[in-house]
């Protein structure tokens, strides 16, 4: 673990999300349409503008980009923005350093299935998913939603 890790990981367990994507893509050639999934990992943070100095940070660490949230537009709101790593190796990399964490945290389940999915995925890149893979994938991504869901307070 770098320097500074362990102050990350607690800000990925308070204000972090670490999840993987399904994108449903269609695309058509010679009249007629192609649907495919794919799946992304995905991890980020969200703060308001004035604190924004510690999306640089992770950025710095793990790469990923900074962007504006305009999609907060109630009045009374302050700016947003948010920073997202999305490659497989750095997703992986976080996953690895969350799922050690001591702090008791329900994203400690998400970061292993994070990073299950990133390991079984990265050697692989881009390379076309077989049937067995595309139901692997969705294995992953339903997983990862269960872990992510919000099941109450539980006192």
């Amino acid at each position: 673990m770098k320097k500074g890790d362990a102050e990350l990981v607690g800000f990925l367990l308070a204000d972090g999300c670490l999840t993987i994507i399904r994108q449903k893509l269609a695309r058509r050639y010679k009249e007629k349409t192609y649907h495919s999934v794919s799946y992304i990992p995905k991890v980020n943070v969200t703060q308001r503008v004035d604190g924004q100095n510690i999306l640089f940070r992770f950025q710095k660490r793990f790469g990923g980009y900074i962007s504006k949230n305009s999609s907060i537009t109630k009045r009374g709101s302050r700016p947003t923005k948010y920073w997202v790593a999305s490659s497989h190796r750095a997703c992986r990399e976080i996953a690895s350093l969350v799922k050690r964490s001591s702090i008791p945290s329900p994203k400690i389940e998400a970061a292993r299935i994070l990073y299950k999915f990133c390991s079984w995925r990265f050697p692989k890149k881009s390379a076309k998913l077989g049937d067995i893979g595309r139901r692997q994938a969705q294995n992953f991504w339903e997983d990862i939603r269960r872990a992510n869901a919000f099941h109450g307070v539980t006192n």
